[in-house]
């Protein structure tokens, strides 16, 4: 049986969500997770989905979450001091503009690969609402 990480203290009476050894449990899982997406990163500086053994599935589509969220937990891993968070963030940033930002309209498309838009649907501030609206292309 693998060893188990203690979640907190034995002896804490307090609240959990200050135990010292909960916190330290807390950031060897975000690490964790920052060392595992780090392989989404393909070398035309896209992002891959990864399969349930954690490799990049080649030639799937880049979705607008999938891009943001990278991008997000990259941000608060440089916090964290991690070592490919400068590499995802601009990664990240980078797909956003030129993959995914419709130039002609404004807004996101939903989903983008390599060769532009991978679905007709884009995400748009409409009449001070966010939706998914039908992407016309860029002209």
């Amino acid at each position: 049986m693998a060893h188990q990480t203690a979640l907190a203290s034995d002896d804490w009476t307090g609240m959990w969500q200050v135990d010292s050894c909960h916190r330290q449990w807390l950031l060897a899982q975000a690490r964790r997770q920052l060392d595992v997406f780090a392989k989404c990163l393909s070398a035309d500086g896209s992002f891959a989905t990864l399969d349930l053994a954690n490799n990049p599935v080649s030639g799937s589509a880049q979705e607008l979450h999938h891009t943001t969220r990278l991008v997000h937990a990259y941000c608060l891993g440089s916090r964290l001091k991690h070592h490919r968070a400068p590499d995802m963030i601009d990664a990240g940033m980078s797909f956003l503009w030129t993959h995914h930002r419709d130039m002609s309209y404004g807004g996101y498309v939903w989903s983008a690969g390599s060769c532009g838009p991978a679905e007709d649907v884009k995400v748009a501030l409409w009449k001070g609402e966010i939706k998914k609206m039908p992407y016309k292309g860029n002209s």
